[in-house]
């Protein structure tokens, strides 16, 4: 996981202005969750941040929300104080969830804080183990990271199996 002098470069720069991503977000990426997730399914959003997924998802109804970062301090600019969320590393996914709780991940722009195949092995099997079967796994990720260049790199949509 990264530094936490990396951690607050980035929690700098999510303290930029949010309206692009907001924009981006609510007109592009949501659209593409709703045609996968539904509004029942119990999803969480590993890599939360300050929770713009969570809160463009809850403007659509979406109830069963659950969040987890790394930063409190982005944690703490999710405006909906309903929405569960816990503060840790994303390699600790089994101390805060249980076993098949979750219908749905989303996964986005976390992956290149994971520093060693090992923690990719952990954070897919902790994954796997929080998932219910036939779950689905959004994942998408920034081409060499956030400091570098701010365009989606890649998205996939995935369903678990058991």
């Amino acid at each position: 996981m990264d530094s936490p002098e990396l951690t607050e470069r980035f929690v700098s720069l999510a303290s930029v202005d949010n309206r692009a991503i907001m924009f981006y977000y609510r007109y592009f990426i949501v659209p593409i969750i709703m045609k996968h997730i539904k509004p029942d399914d119990y999803m969480l959003d590993l890599g939360c941040a300050g929770g713009v997924i969570l809160t463009l998802l809850r403007e659509k109804g979406y109830k069963n929300l659950y969040g987890i970062d790394a930063a409190q301090v982005l944690l703490d600019r999710i405006p909906d104080k309903t929405i569960p969320t816990v503060c840790d590393n994303y390699l600790n996914v089994r101390a805060h969830y249980k076993e098949r709780q979750f219908d749905a991940a989303t996964v986005f722009n976390t992956l290149h804080h994971l520093n060693s195949k090992d923690e990719y092995y952990q954070f897919f099997e902790n994954l796997h183990y929080i998932l219910k079967a036939g779950a689905i796994v959004m994942v998408k990720e920034l081409w060499d990271g956030i400091f570098y260049k701010t365009y989606t790199y890649f998205m996939i949509t995935l369903r678990v199996a058991m």
